[in-house]
């Protein structure tokens, strides 16, 4: 993108993620007695970027009847950019999942919340575009040429050209992973979504997206998730001063506080008749099977840009 001096012009910054405030600081803070804020983050306001995130769902239960105790949530996110000067290139999500009053481990016991099954897990490819590629090799072939006894080298190139088409997408890719800045042993406690535009569209990452996330819990404790953005965006250069004033302004929000044994579902997917298995009865006493199961539908309703 042209930023005015001929150079394209790349921000890349760095939030966690929170509803906004007043004069845009991107921060919140956890009511008295608040549990499971749902609204995690809704700010239009960073020159032409739209960042958000939700929580759509929360059940609390069983992996299988009579199993262990876990816990499902599905995460949605929305990272918009208004048009191609505000467009986002690529992003990670971070989401840490840590035991409410984060407990030292003893004797092998760990107090945080285990990452077993998440969707999307691995590469999830969208927006596949063929673009026509020329590949051109040059080859230099020399010789010698004699004329009244004098030694003449001659070199010339010749090309050799092949034209082919390769495909270019838009990707999401989630890892299941152990937060190394919290502990360096013990079971995973984190995940990370990967966007990534199709480069050759340059339409952006994708629109809207969601994370379903079933985690095993050692007990009926609270527990909490943190979740962080890091962003690459082109913008204007005379936009760039406005990021980097709002973003510094922006306190750390409030983690997300879970409490096992109060579901919930928000307001937009339980009114919503195409919400499909979203927003239909989940089987608290089943829940190991809900994460492919969801992630089926949820494949189909992905924006790619």
């Amino acid at each position: 993108m042209d930023s005015g001096n001929g150079e394209d012009d790349q921000y890349s910054f760095k939030i966690p993620l929170g509803p906004t405030g007043e004069d845009f600081q991107l921060h919140t803070k956890n009511g008295v007695g608040e549990i499971q804020r749902a609204n995690i983050i809704d700010d239009s306001s960073c020159s032409g970027l739209h960042l958000q995130a939700e929580i759509d769902r929360i059940v609390h239960g069983t992996d299988t009847e009579n199993g262990v105790p876990v816990t499902l949530i599905v995460f949605g996110f929305h990272l918009n950019g208004f048009n191609d000067n505000r467009r986002i290139k690529s992003a990670t999500i971070e989401i840490l999942f840590q035991d409410l009053q984060k407990r030292v481990p003893d004797e092998g016991h760990y107090y945080d919340p285990e990452v077993i099954a998440l969707w999307p897990q691995g590469a999830l490819q969208l927006s596949e575009t063929s673009v026509e590629v020329q590949d051109t090799k040059g080859v230099e072939v020399g010789g010698d040429a004699g004329a009244m006894g004098l030694s003449i080298n001659t070199a010339f190139k010749t090309e050799r050209q092949r034209r082919f088409m390769q495909a270019d997408k838009a990707t999401i890719h989630g890892s299941i992973r152990l937060d190394f800045d919290v502990r360096k042993h013990g079971p995973k406690n984190a995940i990370r979504l990967q966007l990534h535009e199709n480069k050759t569209g340059r339409t952006g990452v994708v629109n809207h997206t969601r994370a379903v996330v079933l985690l095993q819990r050692k007990n009926q404790d609270q527990f909490t998730a943190t979740v962080k953005v890091d962003a690459s965006a082109d913008i204007l250069s005379n936009a760039k001063r406005t990021l980097q004033n709002l973003f510094g302004m922006a306190e750390e929000n409030d983690p997300v506080i879970f409490k096992p044994g109060v579901d919930y579902i928000s307001r937009s997917i339980s009114l919503d008749p195409d919400a499909g298995a979203l927003g239909a009865y989940i089987d608290d006493k089943n829940l190991g099977l809900q994460v492919h199961k969801l992630g089926v539908e949820l494949k189909a309703s992905i924006s790619p840009s």
